[in-house]
């Protein structure tokens, strides 16, 4: 649900800020359809097979490699991403570069690249060289996506034609905050953005990471940071195709990916989803408070939602449980999953005024060891110490047994 609210096109993407997986609505994005021109071929170049063999580079299940090696699902993928001519584009995680290939066909202005495995470094360096004969320049990046900061890898100018918007203009106010935009801030900073910069980021992800990037961007995208700070930026990602299909924003499911285009095959079908973020926020919270509602609401799906949601508030304050549903005007004994969009809505605005209104409501985690029984409170220091419950509890036994017998 919060791929909702952020974005409107996914193809296969997200709903709200995406919504789906049982992930929860937050800003979805619309999709333009692009004319796309006639790529470019490169100069001749080892086949990717040729690339892993040459190097002597295998998947490495610890990191869930999967390469895209079949040339029609790559030149599928990049024909998602629209007219890549003269854009700015962001990969994550090139591996061998098929990709990367692609992509630079289309004659981007600025492709950057962002690889973990060092051992992809040297045959990505080598395109860097064709890239350059080509006039585009391309960055390498050795790091973490999900600790990579991407602001300023691109020029100023990527964002033009944006700020006449007030987009960027929002973003740089001196008076500017996640927690005021489209509320406080002039009206003027906070105008519609009815066109989308020439950046894109794309990534054939590990399936594990997939889900943990998108709610990173998600914070990205409320707060206009990085990637983001440029205006309404695309992405073009994989997921596992059963992750994909459940995708709730108004999506449009872009291509599948069979298994046998990957090396090694992998279990499962992949599909890619767009995600575009919205010009303003289906549920107007700010994100902290949106993503941890919709977070308690599906921890237990199948339960009524005020059995989840009640773990927001300490045990001591019911009234606070009370009042969120009662100024919510939402029934109580309905499941997660029968919510609608408008009733999330006017859960996390309740939920965030009562934050703002009680002193470290927002800060309380029902799982924190302080607000524990002293049984569990015991049971998670063994864990924490021991790595094992056993261990701690025939200690814990011994020494009431020394303790009786003195």
């Amino acid at each position: 649900m919060l791929f909702t609210l952020f974005f409107h096109d996914v193809s296969t993407v997200f709903p709200i800020y995406f919504s789906s997986i049982a992930v929860s609505p937050l800003l979805i994005y619309s999709i333009v359809d692009v004319s796309i021109t006639q790529p470019v071929h490169l100069p001749p170049l080892p086949s990717l097979r040729e690339v892993l063999r040459i190097y002597g580079l295998r998947a490495q299940k610890q990191l869930s490699q999967n390469f895209l090696l079949q040339p029609a699902s790559i030149n599928g993928f990049v024909k998602c991403a629209g007219n890549l001519r003269d854009a700015y584009v962001l990969e994550v995680g090139p591996g061998p570069g098929g990709l990367t290939r692609a992509i630079l066909e289309c004659q981007p202005r600025h492709l950057a690249v962002i690889e973990i495995d060092r051992r992809f470094i040297p045959g990505l360096e080598e395109l860097r060289l064709v890239a350059s004969e080509m006039s585009v320049k391309m960055d390498i990046y050795r790091q973490d996506i999900l600790q990579f900061n991407a602001d300023g890898i691109f020029p100023p100018e990527a964002n033009r034609g944006i700020e006449s918007w007030g987009f960027t203009s929002a973003v740089d106010h001196p008076t500017f905050s996640p927690n005021t935009v489209g509320s406080t801030l002039p009206d003027s900073l906070v105008q519609p953005i009815t066109q989308l910069p020439r950046v894109r980021a794309i990534g054939n992800l590990p399936f594990n990471i997939s889900t943990p990037l998108v709610i990173q961007w998600l914070h990205d995208v409320a707060e206009r940071r990085g990637l983001w700070r440029l205006g309404r930026v695309p992405m073009i990602l994989t997921f596992q195709k059963e992750v994909a299909e459940r995708l709730c924003a108004d999506v449009k499911y872009l291509k599948d990916i069979p298994g046998t285009a990957f090396l090694p095959v992998p279990k499962v079908d992949a599909a890619i989803v767009r995600l575009t973020p919205l010009a303003q926020p289906l549920i107007p919270v700010p994100f902290p408070y949106v993503e941890k509602l919709v977070r308690s609401a599906f921890q237990f799906r199948n339960k009524q939602v005020v059995r989840c949601l009640e773990t927001l508030f300490p045990a001591d304050r019911p009234d606070l449980v009370v009042q969120l549903f009662k100024e919510a005007a939402v029934q109580p004994v309905k499941r997660p999953t029968q919510l609608s969009l408008l009733e999330f809505r006017d859960l996390c605005t309740v939920y965030e005024r009562i934050c703002r209104r009680n002193e470290n409501i927002f800060e309380f985690h029902y799982t924190a060891r302080s607000n524990l029984p002293l049984w569990q409170q015991r049971k998670q220091i063994q864990r924490e110490i021991l790595g094992t419950e056993h261990a701690l509890t025939a200690e814990y036994v011994r020494q009431q047994m020394h303790q009786s017998a003195e």
